[in-house]
């Protein structure tokens, strides 16, 4: 049997973010200092099968050059102890930044400077997500 296989594309900075604030909170913080508007859209749930899935607290901005996400890393609250973190291998973070930029105009450098201005944040770390194990648990 034959078997598809289509490249995924990760070209998007991914920070990742430990914080003890609340996800609406921090979500107002990054919208301050960068001038966006993230606003809460509906969870994002991740599925090992049908049966099993875990939602995930989600906050975007979008236009049409630039998308902005900061999605929570622990699973909202449920009876499924099987999913408990987007990114397992990233469970001491509490967040994820994802960043695409059509126009190549924000550094890396220059987001987690500005995210470090942030009172609350405790420390941040940009990954290659290429490199991690649940990788295409990033794909929306």
């Amino acid at each position: 049997m034959a078997r598809l296989n289509v490249p995924y594309d990760f070209s998007f900075e991914l920070i990742t973010i430990l914080s003890s604030k609340k996800p609406h909170k921090l979500a107002w913080e990054i919208n301050k200092i960068f001038g966006v508007n993230l606003c809460r859209v509906d969870d994002f749930f991740l599925s090992l099968n049908t049966n099993v899935k875990s939602g995930f607290i989600n906050f975007m901005f979008k236009t049409e050059y630039i998308t902005i996400r900061l999605i929570k890393n622990k699973a909202k609250p449920n009876r499924n102890p099987k999913i408990n973190y987007l990114l397992p291998e990233l469970s001491q973070y509490d967040f994820f930044l994802l960043v695409e930029d059509f126009t190549d105009q924000i550094s890396s450098e220059y987001l987690i400077e500005s995210l470090r201005k942030i009172q609350g944040v405790e420390h941040l770390l940009q990954i290659n997500p290429t490199e991690l194990k649940n990788k295409e648990n990033l794909l929306f």
